[in-house]
């Protein structure tokens, strides 16, 4: 396998943590066949996450599997780019549908998700919701003619 670069492994860290936090049963195996890694690899990356102080349990035998321990959380979330502009997109349009028995903190929560971005990503969701408006419901005639945009895209926006 190809040489990856320390951005790669670290974000693979973090989406192994969540995939360990899932209540799903899962094995070595399964996990590196999903990360497109050995399980050589995936054995090295648990034993960082466990140096970092997570308590993954494992269980061999029928019925095992690897798992964080069900009472950890995760913790700090980190979101990139393309991300974090999903959820903020989210949380425009569930503002706009103005329920407020849906969501009574939208203040707080966009508060919370703003500040933990970097100054250089602020920047960047700044300058992108300058150029995006979240308008009322469509009319039915342009709804009906809706397709989703192809994933390419939707990259070259980001």
């Amino acid at each position: 396998m190809a040489r990856e670069n320390t951005y790669d492994r670290l974000r693979r860290l973090d989406l192994l943590t969540s995939r360990l936090k899932a209540d799903e049963q899962m094995t070595i195996g399964m996990l590196a066949a999903e990360f497109n890694v050995s399980r050589r690899t995936l054995s090295r990356d648990i034993a960082v996450l466990r140096d970092r102080g997570l308590p993954i349990e494992a269980d061999a035998g029928r019925g095992g599997g690897i798992r964080l321990h069900r009472t950890w959380g995760v913790g700090r979330l980190t979101l990139n780019y393309q991300e974090a502009i999903e959820l903020l997109f989210s949380i425009a349009i569930a503002e706009r549908l103005e329920a407020p028995w849906m969501f009574m903190n939208f203040t707080s929560i966009k508060r919370k998700l703003t500040s933990s971005f970097s100054s250089t990503l602020r920047d960047r969701i700044k300058g992108l919701r300058q150029r995006i408006h979240v308008a009322g419901t469509t009319s039915v005639q342009i709804f009906s003619s809706f397709s989703p945009p192809q994933t390419d895209c939707m990259a070259a926006i980001f």
